[in-house]
């Protein structure tokens, strides 16, 4: 892959938008998630992977490693013989003759988007859906199993969530709201930190889903969206459907659940947001069950409390009732 970026100097346009969106789905993959289980890549390059890890970046990151080296010419477009053969075998099944992609992989015509398609089908983990470079955003639009990370700037990202959604509730990590570290300047810090507890029991859902978010992040949308305050945090209860379906995300929300079934639903590994209001709670607050017994609820609390595990007699007398399932989007 280091030398594939190497020719960058001289590629045209439509290379670049290629190995942009290459950086992306490997720059948002490179944080040694194992998201779909152990590693599928092959021992030896000598058989295709499983296809049992999806989403597994340090192993796509691995199979892109094996194919680099191979590459030559300026720009890339060149490959010797020592090419891992079972991406040969694959572009040759994906792309055979007579086919509109035959010549993206053709020695001296080698495409950037059949050097990624390539690298995740020798992971084990090959793409579900591939096009021009500039098609890969609307190929994954609400495609079950996979969310886009919209961006200001370039690169924007596309990646695999858990597939299935996994344990979510398991593997679901607690974030401190007064903890800078999640803010992006000391003035975001100083105006939101006390009131942005919704905002950080999104993105620790988010997250525990397979995103890379700061508060920061879930945070700029809710606030532009309007959905929150700094004197008053949640302002309302749509709030958190409005701003997760920025992310790729949907929401069941009301105070239909009963606890008992909020705390089934985390067993089964989905974290239920939930509210302790103003008039239950000095100052309101929200927060995330991710388990719970017959007499106690476990919780993921952003605030100074940080508050792991309550009595279900206190959650209670705190909980008003509302409850927020955010899932991804299924399509």
């Amino acid at each position: 892959m280091l030398k594939l970026l190497g020719g960058l100097g001289s590629l045209g346009v439509a290379v670049v938008a290629a190995l942009l969106l290459l950086v992306a789905i490997f720059s948002v993959q490179l944080s040694g998630s194992t998201v779909g289980g152990g590693p599928c890549l092959p021992a030896s390059t000598g058989s295709a992977g499983t296809g049992s890890c999806p989403g597994n970046g340090a192993i796509v990151a691995q199979a892109a490693l094996a194919m680099a080296p191979h590459l030559h010419g300026n720009p890339d477009a060149w490959y010797d013989v020592g090419m891992p053969q079972p991406v040969l075998h694959y572009w040759a099944h994906t792309c055979p003759p007579g086919s509109g992609c035959w010549i993206d992989w053709q020695e001296g015509s080698l495409q950037c988007v059949l050097f990624v398609i390539g690298a995740y089908a020798l992971s084990g983990s090959p793409l579900p859906a591939a096009g021009n470079a500039i098609d890969f955003w609307s190929l994954y639009q609400h495609r079950p199993g996979w969310m886009e990370i919209p961006s200001a700037t370039a690169p924007r990202y596309i990646r695999p969530l858990i597939p299935g959604g996994g344990n979510a509730a398991q593997r679901l990590v607690r974030l401190s709201q007064l903890d800078p570290g999640q803010y992006d300047s000391a003035t975001e810090y100083n105006t939101w930190a006390y009131s942005a507890c919704s905002a950080a029991a999104m993105t620790e859902v988010l997250n525990a889903y397979g995103g890379h978010y700061r508060i920061h992040d879930i945070l700029t949308v809710e606030a532009r969206r309007g959905d929150i305050t700094p004197a008053l945090g949640l302002v309302r209860n749509s709030g958190i459907a409005d701003t997760v379906a920025q992310f790729g995300f949907r929401t069941s929300w009301g105070f239909s659940l009963t606890l008992d079934e909020i705390i089934a639903m985390a067993h089964q590994g989905t974290p239920v947001i939930v509210d302790f209001p103003p008039h239950r709670y000095a100052g309101g607050h929200i927060l995330v069950v991710i388990g719970g017994t017959a007499t106690t609820v476990s919780v993921a609390d952003s605030s100074g409390h940080n508050y792991t595990v309550l009595s279900r007699r206190q959650f209670l007398q705190w909980w008003g009732g509302f409850s927020a399932i955010v899932t991804p989007r299924s399509g």
